[in-house]
């Protein structure tokens, strides 16, 4: 893991010990303090800075960005942000040093394999890391074994690299796009082929907590079978010798579709369903007396009176109230229906605006396009208001008198015929002046109509 010490022996008050790794987006050095030598080792991450303006300007971004974060971050599976500073035109954080190897070491016999026990200790540890981030509306996007460090001191995992992180707070398509899927940034690689969710292997989906689930669940199947995918030989969860809920969760975590969980704090509190057991058969069963079978005959005599008349005070609540009031009921119900999956798609093509909001979503077949809307409030005042000129997707750009939204709070109310209307409290400001209500994550309208995935 550890390569040999780099021409660059010293920046700014760190001097540098070993070159430890690099990946796409930084190159991760071990440094002390030259001011106080008795401050422990530091991680110094320099951003690698590479491509066009545009590709160059959004690196720089989201590595501000994440140190932001992680700073305010305080967990024990996530390595501590300490500070960011900028170096002869170069950026650079400072994080807490992981003394310890990383799960990598494990394959190809290089290192004793892991015990189940101890896998099934990563994967607690892991998903408790992962929780913290996604209620920081962070997705890692490249969970792999080469990515979780084992500490040496106590044997327990530390999430590393956080180079393709994004904050979904402040998504739009563009920045969750980077990469292959857009010849305009270059050929910048956001996932590792083996682990990442095949939507984000398509490139054309902004980035959702489920694809860290399904990245770490790749990830424990690995460390049990000892190499990375794909994998030659055959294999199932249910021979891998997991515990049932550790199985159960694991088989929930690699649907590619429907999966129930919506993030790592979904999958802490995930119960699998009990066994049930068989039923007992017929000739096992006692003999019925004569006492039973008449108790029962009483039982069903009451019931069909019982139904009887529930039959005949229904049909006088029709005549007398009228359809008017059971349709109005039946109104009522159809407003409680169940939130449809998520599947949304985005396209670059699409028109985005510098500043403004956004929505993409999906609704009944049997509604036109023109049929929702997307309305944007400010301290109880309604400041715009647009429809889907484009089936299934929204998006204002400036206020009424042409001029940009200015940073702020708002409040962004998306109107879907036959669903529930969903509301969500958003912030613009001038590092990220668009809000783009488009991920699993965000968006949750309620479908009348079950409606199937669609790709822009």
């Amino acid at each position: 893991m550890n390569q040999a010490l780099p021409t660059l022996t010293r920046v700014a008050d760190y001097q540098i010990e070993q070159l430890i790794g690099q990946g796409s987006f930084a190159r991760v050095y071990a440094v002390r303090n030259t001011l106080d030598i008795r401050r422990p080792k530091r991680a110094l991450l320099e951003l690698i800075v590479q491509g066009n303006r545009e590709e160059r300007n959004l690196r720089e971004r989201t590595f501000k960005r994440t140190a932001e974060i992680l700073e305010k971050l305080n967990h024990p599976s996530i390595p501590r942000a300490y500070c960011l500073f900028e170096n002869d035109d170069n950026f650079y954080l400072v994080q807490e040093f992981i003394d310890g190897i990383n799960y990598s070491e494990y394959f190809d016999g290089k290192k004793s394999p892991l015990k189940i026990t101890e896998i099934e200790r990563v994967f607690e540890e892991v998903l408790e890391g992962l929780a913290e981030l996604h209620r920081a509306k962070i997705v890692h996007r490249d969970i792999k074994p080469s990515n979780l460090m084992r500490r040496n001191t106590d044997n327990s995992t530390v999430i590393v690299d956080f180079g393709s992180a994004c904050d979904l707070s402040a998504l739009d398509a563009l920045e969750t796009l980077l990469g292959n899927s857009n010849k305009n940034l270059g050929s910048t690689q956001i996932y590792t082929p083996g682990y990442a969710h095949p939507e984000q292997r398509e490139g054309l989906v902004p980035a959702t907590f489920q694809w860290d689930l399904y990245a770490l669940a790749k990830t424990i199947v690995a460390l049990r079978l000892g190499v990375n995918p794909p994998w030659n030989q055959p294999w199932s969860v249910e021979d891998l010798g997991f515990s049932q809920k550790v199985e159960k969760l694991l088989k929930e975590m690699l649907k590619t579709e429907g999966c129930q969980l919506i993030d790592a704090c979904d999958a802490l509190k995930f119960e699998p369903k009990p066994i049930q057991l068989g039923q007992t058969s017929v000739s096992s069963l006692p003999p019925i007396t004569s006492t039973k079978r008449e108790s029962n005959n009483k039982n069903w005599f009451l019931l069909a009176v019982g139904l009887t008349m529930l039959a005949v005070a229904m049909t006088g609540v029709y005549f007398f109230l009228g359809p008017k009031y059971i349709n109005l009921f039946q109104d009522q119900e159809k407003l409680q229906v169940p939130q449809c999956p998520n599947y949304v798609k985005s396209n670059l093509n699409l028109p985005v605006p510098d500043t403004g909001f956004a929505a993409r979503f999906y609704y009944p077949e049997t509604m036109v396009a023109g049929g929702s809307s997307l309305e944007i409030w400010r301290d109880g005042k309604l400041l715009a208001r647009a429809n889907d000129n484009i089936r299934g997707f929204i998006w204002i750009k400036s206020l009424a008198n042409g001029s940009n939204f200015p940073p702020g709070n708002y409040q962004m109310r998306l109107l879907v015929p036959e669903s529930i209307p969903y509301e969500i409290e958003v912030a613009l400001d001038p590092d990220f002046p668009f809000y783009y209500l488009g991920n699993a994550a965000a968006l949750k309208v309620a479908c009348a109509v079950p409606a199937e995935p669609q790709t822009s």
